[in-house]
């Protein structure tokens, strides 16, 4: 095997290492490529290192790259992603800029995570300057959903904050109309859904907001943003309320060469309600109801009064699987400490 082919090979690990959230694998993947001399290295390194939660670690890897190599967008960008994380808008502003500089790069990426930057900076004017530039049309046309349906949530949360919620109603429903075969990115899609609801709230069309709402929730169920806006749109209080914290056991079916079997699942439930059976209740509306039947109340947490607070749903935890065949008792510790 050549240096290209073996450079080549430890690239397409590193990525895969860290899209399977292996970071100590791609740390010592992009390593051995470092000393291959590949520029790659340093994306690997950096990306490692932020989502292992080292951003300054990352950021210094990042800048050692550049220096090396200050003609690869995708290194600028990454740093100024990172340094808008880190809340220094000015310098990521500066990245930014700086990747735009460069030749061959994805204007549409930059521009987005710059209005994105902007937007953290709650400078909406300015962040609608970069989004104004992304080619939603190219991007459609390109079939990059992911970047489409990011870049379009940030146009629309762009016109509901500067009160254009009639330009945020007439992109918003163009572009549902022009992705309405995508089923790829739910939680991209499903943060979509929430912010066209809330242009639907602002223009007073509540039952539409309600529709795109639970289509938000249907796509990813623990998107805080739509749980806000359900429990705005219901404004339901309750002396009597309290918090409650529940765990709740289910069966999902699962097709298989014998037909459909079920797979247990644990999900944990932080809800305002004035009893366990209410609380139950509304937290059903957040799974699909074709596991409504199996659900059940495994265990129940109650905790403060809350008779100032909306009632409903507040948090809720991913599935945690498991086999009919085990003892789903051992699973409550790990709802319970990924929940708190």
């Amino acid at each position: 095997m050549d240096n290209n082919q073996k450079k080549k090979q430890l690239m397409e690990a590193g990525f895969q290492a860290l899209e399977d959230c292996d970071f100590k694998a791609a740390i010592k993947i992009g390593r051995k490529i470092r000393r291959l001399r590949n520029t790659s290295a340093f994306e690997i390194l950096g990306l490692a290192y932020s989502q292992k939660g080292k951003p300054k670690k990352a950021i210094k890897i990042l800048k050692k790259g550049l220096r090396i190599a200050p003609d690869l967008w995708v290194l600028w960008q990454l740093l100024g992603n990172l340094q808008s994380d880190l809340n220094n808008f000015s310098e990521a502003q500066t990245s930014y800029e700086k990747a735009l500089q460069c030749e061959s790069t994805d204007e549409d990426s930059i521009r987005y995570n710059s209005a994105l930057a902007y937007i953290r900076e709650n400078k909406y004017i300015e962040a609608q300057k970069q989004i104004e530039q992304v080619n939603f049309k190219e991007l459609l046309r390109k079939e990059s959903y992911k970047l489409l349906l990011l870049a379009s949530q940030t146009n629309i949360t762009i016109f509901n904050e500067l009160n254009e919620f009639k330009k945020a109603y007439d992109f918003g429903l163009s572009l549902l109309k022009d992705i309405s075969h995508v089923d790829a990115f739910p939680k991209e899609l499903s943060a979509l859904y929430d912010s066209f609801a809330t242009t639907m709230w602002k223009l007073t069309e509540n039952n539409q907001a309600f529709e795109y709402l639970w289509k938000s929730i249907e796509l990813d169920k623990t998107n805080q943003n739509a749980m806000f806006l359900i429990r705005e749109l219901e404004n339901q209080f309750s002396s009597e309320a309290k918090s409650f914290q529940l765990v709740i056991e289910g069966v999902m079916p699962v097709s298989s060469g014998h037909g459909t079997e079920g797979v247990g699942f644990f999900t944990s439930y932080n809800v305002v309600a004035k009893n366990p059976d209410q609380a139950f209740e509304l937290a059903k509306r957040f799974e699909p109801k074709n596991l409504h039947e199996s659900l059940r109340v495994e265990e129940a947490g109650v905790f403060d009064d809350c008779p100032n607070i909306p009632v409903g749903v507040y948090s809720t935890t991913p599935y945690i699987m498991f086999a009919l065949k085990e003892e789903p008792k051992s699973f409550l510790g790990r709802i319970f400490n990924r929940f708190s």
